[in-house]
């Protein structure tokens, strides 16, 4: 795969770009960042930003169509949740497969969920344990 052919989301950072690739995820469709680790996942404890931004991408193109469709119908939802003052509430975690940092939502707590990155099962912890 090319590094833009099936592109259907640019991120301002790599966190945005999990949260684009999880919400993805939700809706049954594979999703990958492959700019993650060309550009360094944070500076000084802080997202990157990276000029051009960072790209989620899907594996062929009826699957990008599908996914472009739906970000385009969820925008004003998926950008309110990007923006929200809310985010304090997610729950945030280290997958032990993929060592990258995953974002759940408060409903999330106390489940079992799969890893947006490399799609192993993680344990979401409930707020007691967060």
């Amino acid at each position: 795969m090319s590094h833009t052919e099936f592109c259907v989301y640019t991120a301002n950072n790599v966190e945005e770009a999990d949260i684009v690739a999880a919400w993805l995820a939700e809706q049954d469709i594979e999703a990958m960042i492959p700019d993650r680790y060309a550009i360094g996942a944070t500076t000084w404890g802080l997202p990157a930003i990276v000029p051009g931004g960072i790209e989620v991408c899907v594996k062929d193109a009826e699957t990008a169509d599908l996914a472009q469709a739906l970000l385009e119908q969820q925008a004003e939802t998926i950008h309110s949740h990007l923006h929200s003052d809310e985010s304090d509430d997610e729950i945030s975690l280290i997958c032990d497969n993929c060592h990258e940092t995953i974002l759940f939502s408060p409903d999330d707590a106390g489940t079992v969920a799969q890893c947006p990155n490399c799609r192993e099962y993680v344990d979401v912890p409930g707020f007691d344990e967060a």
